[in-house]
Order: C-alpha cells, then sequence, then structure tokens
C-alpha cells in the first residue's frame, strides 16, 4: 500500500462561513420587512432566497467544522465528505425554493398589483452589499471545496438576483407596468434553478463514487502500465473522497521482481500518480504471476 492520506483539516474556514451567515440574517430581517411594506414579489422572493442561503450557510459551517475532524475506528477515512452532503442539501434547498418562487411570479404575472420602485431599489442595494460581502469571503477556496463552491454559487445568486430587482425597481419607474416585479421573480427562478441542479449533479456524482472530473480512467490505467515492471492492471477504482480528494485502488500484476524491489515501485506509481493526475490517496495490490479468473479484462472496460 502506498502512504496513506487522511483528510483531517482540509475544510474551509468556518468562522469565515459564521460570519456570512450572521450578516445575511441582519439583511434578512430588512428584506422582508421591506418586502412585506412595498408589495414587492421580487424583494420577498429575494429574501426568500437569501433564507435559504443563511440555512445552507448554517450547514455550510456545521460541515467546515466537521471535515477538520479526525478519523476515527468507525469513519476511518475522516469527514471530508460532510460538505458534499452540505453542498446537496443546499442544492436541494435551491431546487425548492426555486419551484416556489417560479410557480408565484407566473400566478404574479396574470395578476399584476403596484409596487413602490423606489422602496424596491433602495432594498435591492442593501442586499446587493450583503451579497458582495458573502461572495468575498468564501471565494478564496471557491474552486477547490465543493462545501464553499455552493455557498459561493448561493451568494452570486443572490447578487444576481438583487441586480435583477434593481433593474427591476427602474422598469416600474420608467414604464409603470407593475408586471415587471413578476418577471424578475421568475427570472431569480430560473437562476436559483440552473445553480441548485448544477450543484447537485456534481455532489450526487462524488457520493455514488463516479470518475473524478477531469481524470480519465483509461488514461491512468495506461500510466501505470508504463512502468516496465507492471504487466498488468486491472481492479481499478478511480473516485473522490472529497472534491479536492482523489483515491485510487488497483491489483498490479508484476514482472518476477524480488520482493525488497516492490516498495520503491509502490513510491514511484504514487509519485506518478499523484504528478500527473491528483490522485493522492493510492492503494495498490501487488500481484506476481496470472491473475486467477479466466479473463483479466477490468469489468470497466465492459462499461466503456
Amino acid at each position: 500500500m502506498a502512504p496513506h492520506h487522511t483528510l483531517e483539516g482540509r475544510g474551509p474556514s468556518a468562522s469565515r462561513l459564521g460570519f456570512a451567515a450572521l450578516l445575511n440574517l441582519a439583511v434578512l430581517g430588512v428584506e422582508i420587512a421591506g418586502g412585506l411594506g412595498t408589495g414587492s414579489l421580487a424583494v420577498l422572493a429575494n429574501a426568500a432566497h437569501l433564507g435559504g442561503d443563511i440555512g445552507g450557510l448554517a450547514l455550510a459551517f456545521w460541515a467546515a467544522r466537521l471535515e477538520s475532524a479526525p478519523p476515527t475506528a468507525r469513519h476511518t477515512y475522516g469527514f471530508g465528505r460532510s460538505g458534499t452532503l452540505a453542498a446537496l442539501v443546499n442544492a436541494l434547498i435551491l431546487l425548492a425554493m426555486a419551484a416556489g418562487l417560479g410557480g408565484e411570479s407566473v400566478a404574479e404575472l396574470w395578476h399584476p398589483h403596484p409596487v413602490a420602485a423606489g422602496p424596491v431599489g433602495g432594498l435591492a442595494m442593501v442586499g446587493l452589499g450583503a451579497n458582495l460581502a458573502t461572495a468575498l469571503l468564501t471565494v478564496p477556496h471557491a474552486s477547490g471545496d465543493l462545501n464553499r463552491r455552493s455557498v459561493f454559487w448561493h451568494a452570486l445568486g443572490d447578487g444576481m438576483a438583487s441586480l435583477a430587482v434593481l433593474l427591476a425597481a427602474g422598469l416600474l419607474a420608467w414604464t409603470r407596468w407593475p408586471g415587471w416585479d413578476a418577471v424578475t421573480g421568475a427570472a431569480i427562478a430560473a437562476w436559483v434553478g440552473w445553480m441548485g441542479i448544477a450543484i447537485a449533479r456534481e455532489s450526487v456524482h462524488i457520493l455514488m463514487e463516479g470518475t473524478p472530473a477531469g481524470v480519465e480512467w483509461e488514461a491512468v490505467r495506461q500510466a501505470l502500465l508504463e512502468d516496465d515492471a507492471v504487466l498488468e492492471v486491472h481492479h481499478l477504482h478511480i473516485w473522490a473522497l472529497a472534491p479536492d480528494h482523489n483515491a485510487l485502488s488497483a491489483h498490479i500484476r508484476l514482472n518476477d521482481i524480488p520482493l525488497s524491489a516492490g516498495q520503491p515501485l509502490l513510491d514511484r506509481l504514487a509519485s506518478m500518480l499523484s504528478r500527473r493526475f491528483h490522485i493522492e490517496h493510492v492503494t495498490l495490490q501487488l500481484e506476481a504471476g496470472a491473475h486467477p479468473e479466466e479473463s483479466c479484462q477490468d469489468p470497466h472496460e465492459a462499461l466503456r
């Protein structure tokens, strides 16, 4: 077996997520009061989205703290996938919100009611400021951690929603047509739904132990075969313990080499996999002679 790597300490900063949750909680109160006072569906839709974000931030905060916990006898890989679970729950929240907001916006289009453009624009500016602050708190690791990236996209979606509400306020003041409020609500719902689907697909792929994005199964197999000591590779599996932590296990049939040459070979293969494919957790079983099965073709070949 190649050197073991745990996921301890790989999670994002929990303190930033906690501060972002408190900031959004304060803005939520302002938007609910303002939305009810102005009768703006767009503002209330934005507030509902923000409420979902607060729940998502709280969940991400918990997951970030759990990700840093050391492995235990019951959870020998650690808790690196807690962030992926949090991201999946966040995605489901987004999809539920998108469905509700979309239905409400369509109903409002049939019976639009007057909305005060000035207060709506002011509330949108407050929301936009909070959204930008949340995005800045989460963007440093947005590309590497699915949990934090889900929060980042929540904040970015809220920012787009706030801009849309601001645009709706301008159109309301210019055209005096109250339907712009419902159109904006529907646009926000579509954006929220798109984000939810994208995050849910990636979360499910990781939880189903699919081959990580950017890693080609056949390319990894061929790279292992490039070593002169390796005759055959089978039972090759590649998956992600967390979005930024890939793992691999395989059976390697070797030439007739002394036992003392096994460890240098394992080190050599693990180093290559880390360098070329960013696979850090490697488990290799060395075999000598023919494989006991009649055919050594990896079962993955039938699925390709």
